[in-house]
């Protein structure tokens, strides 16, 4: 009997489960409602914890002078409904001070902030906010370096101080990671993470993990484009525990790549497809015109060419092939399209050689006689096959980049 009890107090005991906190959604638009006038309004959805919500945020923009704006804030909506009026002065120094007034639920607040530029890299704020439960001090002082940005933050305050520190480092083009570590009087925490740019109208994906002594570890998830935010905390554990930060970690991360090779990759590559079949076809009468004319300096070439050929032919010299310009590799949508992404460019090569040499230097190679640019504003490259004291070679260079031939690398085996 005594073991059947403990197996029911066992099925009873409460199990550890994911929890989603909240859901954020945000978008904002912003207009022009004359030279000195901007309006930005928007607007964003709430759920949390059971309990939903929206608002809506209108703030009008009104500049006096190229260094003076004032600023009237008017929001409707959960968790309260404020309305705030602020205005800012930017000094010939390079001083930047600001100074709102607050009404809402809490009653009347203050703050005032003061910006300078400490170096070129370099700047400094200090802000005193006041309303009716809490006041603050705070000095923040931001530094760039060529793929860091840091922040610091030391706030002295009633109820809480605390001294903050984020770092966000640039890897790559496209990716950045996240580091920070904030240490006060109501709460010790720290968090990690990892932002990537999708595409370059402003697609980005981003994730952390905060490891908070008050509220353990969540997961956050962001999605942002142009003006619209998606934010999906989720509470992996109220306490802090290394097994719960690794699965906050890698399983994300497995999610990631995934989603990455399934849907973001294909999607990148059709997108970019698609804008570069757009602009071929937009530049189409462009492009023929300029391949009319190389066509006509090649006609013109001609007599020049058989002269080389014969001179180089007779001594095993410098005799090109082949040399086709332009988009070589990758060119798997040419039949998207009615115009050629390669340029058939052996004769005006071939009339460049002097003396058993041929020398290019590091320039577009669109500009050549008898050359064209049949890919406007992407990237080419140039392939010659050439014969040499009667062994093949051949060399694929880069657009801008510079090459000299013959050159024992170039040969074929």
């Amino acid at each position: 009997d005594d073991d059947d009890d403990d197996d029911e107090d066992d099925d009873d005991r409460p199990t550890q489960a994911l929890e989603v906190s909240e859901i954020r959604m945000s978008q904002s638009v912003s207009m022009d409602l004359s030279s000195n006038d901007t309006l930005t309004t928007g607007g964003s959805l709430l759920t949390q914890r059971g309990w939903g919500g929206g608002n809506f945020i209108s703030i009008l923009k009104h500049s006096h002078t190229p260094s003076f704006f004032t600023e009237w804030e008017a929001y409707l909506g959960t968790p309260m409904n404020r309305a705030q009026v602020g205005c800012t002065k930017l000094w010939p120094s390079g001083l930047s001070t600001s100074a709102h007034m607050l009404y809402g639920y809490s009653g009347i607040g203050l703050d005032t902030i003061c910006t300078k530029s400490l170096g070129e890299k370099t700047q400094g704020s200090l802000k005193w906010a006041w309303n009716r439960k809490s006041t603050s001090m705070s000095t923040i002082i931001y530094r760039e370096y060529e793929n860091i940005r840091l922040k610091g933050t030391l706030q002295f305050g009633v109820p809480d101080s605390h001294v903050r520190i984020n770092c966000v480092g640039k890897i790559s083009e496209d990716v950045n990671l996240i580091a920070g570590m904030k240490m006060g009087t109501m709460d010790a925490s720290m968090l990690f993470g990892a932002e990537r740019t999708v595409l370059g109208d402003g697609m980005n994906l981003g994730m952390n993990i905060t490891m908070s002594l008050l509220k353990g570890v969540t997961l956050k998830l962001k999605y942002t484009r142009m003006s619209q935010m998606y934010v999906v905390p989720i509470t992996l554990s109220d306490n802090v525990s290394p097994d719960v930060v690794t699965l906050g970690t890698v399983v994300p991360l497995i999610a990631y790549f995934a989603l990455k090779r399934i849907v973001i990759d294909p999607y990148i590559a059709d997108e970019l497809k698609r804008e570069r079949l757009e602009k071929r076809r937009l530049m189409k009468t462009t492009i023929a015109a300029r391949r009319r004319e190389a066509h006509a300096t090649v006609q013109l070439m001609h007599a020049k060419v058989q002269r080389i050929l014969k001179a180089e032919e007779e001594c095993r010299g410098l005799v090109i092939v082949e040399a086709l310009y332009g988009k070589l590799l990758g060119a798997d949508d040419i039949t998207d399209v009615d115009e050629p992404v390669v340029a058939d460019v052996t004769i005006p090569v071939q009339c460049l050689v002097e003396d058993h040499k041929l020398q290019l230097y590091s320039m577009s190679k669109a500009s050549l006689p008898g050359f064209y640019d049949p890919v406007p504003e992407e990237d080419k490259s140039l392939r010659i096959r050439y014969r040499f004291d009667g062994r093949m070679h051949e060399v694929t260079i880069k657009d801008e980049d510079a090459v000299r031939m013959p050159m024992r690398s170039h040969a074929l085996k």
